[in-house]
């Protein structure tokens, strides 16, 4: 799924 710069730094680990 695409996210933004900043919820790919938060949700980093919770890669789906």
């Amino acid at each position: 799924m695409k996210v933004r710069p900043s919820v790919k730094k938060m949700c980093e680990k919770c890669k789906i």
